[in-house]
């Protein structure tokens, strides 16, 4: 939605559930902006090539993508999660997003450079500070919880972050210019943390004694990272991992 209201044309929205992603689309039209975006869905399981492979198909340009499909898992001890639970969970937070940023980047490599125009920029400046196309991954904030058994979600939003690191350094060079960075969130209020807090309480509690604002987040307030992130306003941010947790990395 963020995304829509910032101006973009055209919106590809991904989920395996259709459901939803008719949602998201009624919410952004109930918006009526002045140029609302033309909205493509594509219902599908983000962790298959093929799937992913025929969504790009219908891309003529990309200039930005965010990827953020993840999956809690099951919370198990090592000994006690099967193969094909930790495959589940690998395959939607790492495997996921490995699939489409090699789209991604296909795309955008197709790009010209935009040279990046805000009022007082040299022709020098808003040619160096331009890009071909930027990509956000959504992953995780190690340690908000303490909660055990949950190794194996960590690692795999671990390695999320790093890949980010490692995609940045070989794409966001001065003949590529893609940028990909990756926002952190801390505990925001979602369906998926009202759960949270039935089952864990006291948990909840914690962390939000232990972030500095007082309080969860909102998802509006990762969305406007997001937004600031895809934008030329932060062209010098590359291969970042930016914390939106309210200061809780502090504690």
């Amino acid at each position: 939605m963020a995304m829509s209201v910032a101006g973009i044309d055209k919106l590809y929205l991904n989920d395996m559930n259709e459901e939803r992603l008719q949602e998201t689309k009624k919410i952004v039209e109930e918006l009526k902006l002045d140029n609302t975006p033309e909205i493509i869905l594509h219902p599908a399981d983000v962790s298959c090539p093929l799937d992913m492979g025929e969504m790009f198909k219908k891309i003529d340009r990309l200039d930005y993508a965010i990827n953020c499909a993840a999956t809690l898992g099951p919370t198990k001890p090592i000994l006690e999660m099967s193969l094909s639970e930790f495959d589940n969970l690998t395959d939607v937070n790492y495997r996921g997003a490995w699939i489409c940023m090699k789209e991604e980047l296909k795309c955008m490599l197709k790009n010209d450079i935009r040279p990046y125009k805000a009022f007082g920029l040299t022709a020098e400046e808003s040619e160096k500070r331009g890009q071909r196309g930027a990509i956000v991954n959504i992953t995780s904030k190690p340690g908000v919880f303490t909660t055990d058994s949950m190794g194996t979600y960590k690692a795999s939003e671990a390695a999320l972050t790093t890949l980010t690191k490692a995609i940045e350094r070989d794409y966001g060079t001065p003949d590529r210019r893609i940028r990909v960075n990756a926002v952190c969130p801390g505990v925001v209020d979602t369906p998926s943390s009202q759960d949270l807090n039935k089952e864990q309480g006291e948990e909840m509690d914690r962390v939000i004694k232990n972030t500095p604002v007082g309080r969860l987040g909102f998802a509006s307030e990762v969305a406007d990272v997001v937004v600031f992130l895809c934008s030329g306003e932060s062209s010098f941010i590359a291969g970042c991992d930016l914390y939106v947790d309210g200061g809780h990395q502090t504690t």
